[in-house]
């Protein structure tokens, strides 16, 4: 007696249904991975001036923290220039008596 698993008639007839149903199922498949190509290109596209925007953001930044870098020697210069005149004699350019 032949059962539904046998390598008999009935059983080719058994893989040909799980062939179909796997073939449904790549089908059933094919529409979702569609939409989830479509949704990724759309988020791709928007992301892509957001990320255009950072890039420009983050070179503002960059120009600015230049900027800031220069002012701070700057200042540094200044400060140790003050210090300096602060505690020297202007005309002999000794150290006053504080030191």
């Amino acid at each position: 007696m032949s059962t539904l698993f046998s390598s008999g008639e009935r059983g080719s007839a058994c893989r040909d249904v799980s062939d179909r149903a796997d073939a449904d199922r790549e089908i059933a498949a094919r529409p979702r991975f569609i939409d989830r190509l479509h949704y990724l290109t759309r988020a791709w596209a928007k992301n892509r001036g957001a990320v255009a925007e950072m890039a420009h953001r983050i070179e503002q930044l960059r120009n600015d923290n230049r900027a800031l870098e220069s002012e701070l020697v700057a200042l540094t210069i200044k400060e140790a220039a003050s210090s300096h005149r602060s505690n020297h004699d202007a005309l002999t350019g000794l150290p006053n008596h504080t030191l």
